[in-house]
């Protein structure tokens, strides 16, 4: 093999590692029940509670940065979000259930943040936190920091050998009047860039996320390439007396089809 077939082999193969890790490159919300206030340990599953009760429960928002082997060269900067409500056959959560008390983590500065409001923004009788009008900036929940959240240092924490994350706000969940069998979900909505009149610039950010990812500069510029975790669900399950009925029912319909 001559020189130059060397160096063109060398080079094919630098610039597929480097695509490589920037197929990887990914930014995550991460919502979850805090494993402290719910009784749940660090090892257990933080992003469901089974056959809830009536209360109050804790949950976190966290946001994740995956690049390469090195921490040091990912910063989180700001991004826009609203956390809203979702139901799986029917409402766990009763009339009077919600978000409350929603704070941002310190690492976010006051001055710079945006909080959007508690409201029903979805009309199933559950209060969500933020908006889904992507006619307007204002009402969306917006953390920021203009010097940037370094990742691998003091802040934050973590998960494996490729990605970290930093705490971006805390709220608690009245669950009331916890009823029925189905699953309740609260997670994470990003906004859309470009869609409808959605001007992020109006309150001087330009994307939905911004973040620096393997020491680049990348301004997320579409929902979709935001990943979203599998958010936090209430879960009830029916009684073992409803599952025995289901059960007969279902052996006397597989009898009612063999005649």
């Amino acid at each position: 093999m001559t020189l130059k077939s060397k160096m063109s082999v060398l080079t094919g193969a630098v610039v597929a590692a480097m695509l490589a890790t920037q197929a990887n490159a990914a930014f995550t919300y991460d919502l979850r029940f805090a494993s402290a206030g719910n009784a749940k340990p660090p090892s257990a599953d933080l992003h469901s509670v089974t056959l809830p009760t009536s209360g109050i429960y804790h949950l976190e928002l966290w946001a994740q940065i995956t690049g390469d082997s090195s921490a040091s060269n990912d910063v989180f900067l700001s991004g826009f979000f609203s956390v809203t409500s979702s139901t799986t056959s029917t409402n766990v959560l009763g009339s009077g259930s919600g978000i409350l008390n929603p704070a941002y983590a310190s690492t976010w500065p006051a001055a710079q943040n945006q909080t959007g409001a508690l409201a029903d923004l979805n009309a199933d009788n559950i209060g969500d936190w933020g908006n889904l009008n992507t006619s307007t900036p204002t009402s969306w929940n917006l953390y920021h920091n203009t010097a940037g959240v370094a990742a691998g240092g003091a802040v934050g924490h973590a998960i494996n050998a490729t990605t970290w994350e930093v705490l971006v706000a805390t709220f608690d969940v009245n669950a009331a009047n916890v009823s029925g069998a189905g699953i309740t979900t609260f997670n994470v909505v990003v906004p859309a860039a470009g869609q409808g009149s959605f001007a992020y610039s109006g309150i001087g950010k330009s994307k939905p996320v911004q973040a620096g990812i393997d020491s680049l500069s990348n301004n997320i510029t579409n929902a979709n390439q935001v990943l979203v975790s599998s958010g936090a669900s209430f879960i009830a399950v029916p009684e073992p007396a409803s599952l025995t009925m289901l059960g007969i029912g279902g052996l006397a319909l597989l009898a009612r089809r063999r005649k």
